[in-house]
């Protein structure tokens, strides 16, 4: 969250480059942005937040996602 942040696309952002052929992304949606697809979605500072994000993957081979 940031103070100077926007609920669409601005500086704080970022959008989500064409996939490779093995990839895991976790992407935001904003579909009235012209780049619809965020990869970085920062808000404007609230007392809460909350984000809804889609997670995709694809890979030949198995990959570690967390090692907590």
């Amino acid at each position: 969250m940031d103070p100077s942040a926007s609920l669409s696309k601005d500086p704080f952002d970022e959008i989500r480059l064409p996939r490779l052929e093995d990839y895991l992304d976790i992407t935001f949606d904003h579909p009235e942005s012209r780049f619809h697809y965020f990869t970085q979605d920062v808000i404007p500072t609230t007392e809460e937040g909350s984000w809804k994000f889609y997670v995709g993957a694809i890979r030949q081979t198995p990959m570690q996602v967390w090692n907590g």
